[in-house]
């Protein structure tokens, strides 16, 4: 797959080429990499954002935003920055249309039209200058000394100390505890019990009525897997074998977008260990579709046998009452290209048990068109199929861990660390959302028209 750069101007026909996945998929691992960047309150938003701004440039004289981006560039703009201006327009104009009672008919069209082409570089840096204190220059043009410089929890000679390794992944602290999962891979064997035993402290925590203070278990949860160690499939299960509170307090995002691949990525983990989560009825629904995930997972990674799989996944959907059960069965009956399912997923979609639009004909006929081998390839690309081989790459990227989240009110000139001003970080708690959960199968709150798990959440 080509690479994506904000900053490189690329082939419109190219990017008119993608589909809507890849694009964002593109999008995102630039973000991943892109450092620094600035602050990205819900990352899946913003890079949406992107791709809406990247198609309407890809169509050249058809929208204003091409020939915006080149007065914003030429005014002194980075490409990137450029994409940013623009992004806030389309995020200004639909947030003022959700925030009214708008009719579904209503074009959108002509405010955004005519607000980016009102749009110019110096109003766009005084609304930077505004939100950053006098700071006019856009935070990922800022230097990040910060990050390079410092990781929670481990000092001198504590890099070869298991507690300490530990007890660095789980520090309250905004720093990505990128020193301590090279340690703990340093370690291999020898972390193991300490991983565990994070994840056991945490479900203490939960069973005695309080919320893990920092994120310890997930990057437990993320090592083991990495890791494929046997040991660590029972505990991570456990730990999220609660109500949708429970997970909640626990990191609510981890079990609808990681929880299902993660456990896939267990050797022990099979056909069997994926049903038993799906039937636990003690557990959220939300926590028992990630055993849903876990057996696609499981197929793409050719680890189960696809037939046996779609047959028990035909079962869940005839048979499951729960909206999000039997629609991330059906979902997942499409994504494994099960032609013996399509038949009774039309039916659904024209009886009204799926809501159109949750799941629509056109769909399952674009399903069918591709083909068992196209529809396996592309499931292998989709982001929470695949198993995890890489923490840092799966978890560095979290808007929780950038600097750049911090006012300069946090900064203490007067602390040294090597001759370089060190941040005051406030404490970092377990990141959970103030907002209501999306569900994967809902619409998508970018505006898109897709399922959020076709869209954002990909």
């Amino acid at each position: 797959m080509d690479e994506y750069d904000a900053d490189v101007e690329h082939d419109p026909a190219w990017w008119r080429s993608l589909d809507e996945a890849d694009s964002l998929g593109l999008v995102a691992d630039y973000h991943r990499r892109c450092r620094p960047h600035p602050k990205a309150g819900n990352q899946r938003l913003h890079d949406s954002i992107h791709v809406v701004v990247e198609n309407q440039i890809a169509m050249g004289d058809e929208t204003p935003a091409a020939a915006k981006l080149a007065e914003l560039v030429a005014d002194g703009l980075s490409r990137h920055d450029a994409i940013h201006a623009i992004g806030s327009v389309v995020s200004e104009v639909f947030s003022q249309a959700l925030g009214r009672d708008t009719r579904e008919s209503e074009n959108l069209a002509p405010a955004y039209e005519d607000r980016v082409k009102a749009l110019t570089a110096s109003a766009w840096l005084n609304e930077w200058e505004e939100e950053s204190s006098g700071d006019v220059v856009p935070p990922h043009m800022r230097p990040r000394s910060a990050e390079e410089l410092i990781d929670p929890g481990l000092g001198p000679g504590k890099a070869q100390d298991p507690d300490a390794i530990v007890a660095a992944l789980d520090q309250p602290s905004p720093l990505f505890p990128r020193t301590a999962i090279l340690a703990v891979r340093e370690q291999g064997e020898a972390a193991v019990d300490g991983l565990i035993g994070l994840i056991d402290r945490a479900g203490e925590v939960l069973a005695a009525g309080g919320n893990p203070e920092g994120n310890g278990h997930l990057f437990a949860s993320f090592l083991l897997a990495e890791m494929q160690e046997q040991r660590g499939f029972a505990p991570v299960s456990a730990l999220f074998s609660g109500s949708e509170h429970e997970c909640d307090r626990l990191g609510e995002d981890f079990v609808t977008e990681d929880l299902g691949r993660v456990l896939a990525s267990f050797p022990n983990a099979g056909l069997a260990e994926m049903t038993a989560i799906v039937e636990d009825r003690s557990r959220s629904v939300y926590g028992r579709a990630a055993g849903v995930t876990g057996i696609a997972a499981l197929v793409a990674s050719d680890r189960i046998d696809r037939n046996q799989a779609t047959g028990y996944l035909h079962r869940l959907f005839l048979s499951a009452k729960e909206e999000e059960l039997y629609l991330d069965a059906a979902g997942t009956l499409l994504s494994l290209y099960a032609e013996e399912s399509f038949d009774d997923i039309r039916a659904a979609i024209r009886s009204g048990r799926i809501a159109e639009r949750e799941m629509g004909l056109e769909e399952v006929a674009r399903t069918e068109s591709l083909g068992l081998d196209a529809a396996m390839r592309e499931l292998r690309e989709t982001r929470y199929i695949k198993l995890v081989s890489d923490t840092i790459a799966e978890t560095s990227w979290w808007a929780c861990f950038d600097p750049a989240e911090f006012d300069d009110d946090d900064y203490d000139e007067d602390d040294d660390f090597g001759g370089e001003a060190i941040p005051d970080f406030p404490a970092l708690e377990t990141v959970r959302r103030a907002s209501p959960k999306i569900g994967r199968n809902e619409p998508c709150p970018c505006g898109s028209g897709k399922k959020f798990k076709k869209c954002c959440g990909t």
